[in-house]
């Protein structure tokens, strides 16, 4: 068995990027500010898809974009590592903050680059990629910016709603992340109390009294966020469904059109779900008689198995 206590239970973050209180990392943070403005800004003088001379802008524009996107994508989970291993952290949390902030910029480049294809026809956007390598190649993202531009506001709509996000929906994300990770659920542990994030609650212990007392603690410990949660969540939704309703799509619009879906393969995945939920019932009774249950509780699905199965 491996010894719990050979490796680290701290990620070596130090190691991708400076760490988040020094000033190194906020040089680094300053000039990917620098960079993503100066992107947005470009974004604003594409030239239309139809001019003749836009693939020769659009290809260097597109590469810098892509880099751009992924450094933020990397500053958010590097940011979030960090909030993870020390949730009460308030610096981080403001880092963080300063970080959403810069969102607007980023989808002030998204949205100029979807808005740029509407009205644009096949013909004139096969002339378009032609007319580039780099486009050429990415033929399949720009079509996707073109179907994606549905779900865009007007232009100044949309930035608008981009600006207003970050204290609005972005910050009751963030809320609702920082009150779940600094929430604590005291458990016994080798006869003392001992505190543990969500994450580290387990269900799979062999000893079911463990797993149920594990279960108690933790369903405790987020009663007491309930109201809040249920707050934080309500609103992000009702921010998007507003959007929704402003674009005169349902609902199910946007999750659809960005999982390349169609409401038809949505019924038919869950519809087979539905009817073949039978399938699943034998193998959870055959789990309870060989756990010695009448039934099995929540805490008894991840459950092992006995190492001797008698009961079989």
């Amino acid at each position: 068995m491996t010894d719990p206590t050979l490796y680290s239970l701290h990620w070596d973050l130090d190691s991708i990027l400076p760490n988040p209180l020094t000033p190194a990392f906020a040089a680094h943070l300053e000039q990917f500010k620098a960079d993503l403005t100066q992107l947005a800004g470009a974004s604003d003088a594409l030239p239309a898809v139809q001019d003749a001379a836009a693939p020769k802008v659009w290809g260097p524009f597109i590469e810098q974009l892509s880099a751009i996107l992924a450094r933020q994508e990397d500053l958010n989970a590097f940011l979030g590592c960090h909030a993870a291993v020390d949730a009460e952290n308030k610096e981080f949390q403001r880092i963080e903050g300063v970080l959403s902030a810069l969102t607007p910029l980023r989808q002030r480049a998204l949205a100029n680059v979807e808005l740029a294809f509407v009205g644009v026809d096949e013909a004139a956007f096969d002339t378009f990629i032609g007319g580039d390598a780099q486009l050429k190649s990415l033929r399949f993202v720009l079509e996707e910016c073109r179907r994606n531009a549905a779900l865009r506001l007007p232009k100044e709509q949309e930035q608008l709603a981009n600006e207003l996000a970050v204290d609005g929906a972005q910050a009751w994300s963030r809320l609702y992340d920082r009150i779940s990770g600094e929430l604590k659920i005291e458990v016994m542990e080798r006869g003392q109390i001992v505190q543990k994030s969500p994450g580290q609650i387990q269900f799979d212990m062999p000893e079911r009294s463990v797993r149920q007392n594990n279960f108690y603690a933790f369903d405790k410990a987020w009663a007491g966020l309930a109201e809040t949660a249920a707050d934080a969540l309500n609103h992000l939704s009702g921010a998007r469904l507003t959007k929704y309703k402003r674009l005169g799509v349902d609902h199910l619009a946007a999750p659809l059109r960005l999982n390349r879906m169609t409401r038809g393969t949505l019924d038919a995945m869950w519809g087979t779900v539905n009817d073949q939920r039978a399938c699943l019932l034998p193998y959870l009774q055959r789990k309870a008689k060989l756990l010695g249950l009448s039934q099995l509780a929540y805490y008894d699905i991840y459950a092992p198995l006995p190492t001797s199965l008698s009961a079989c």
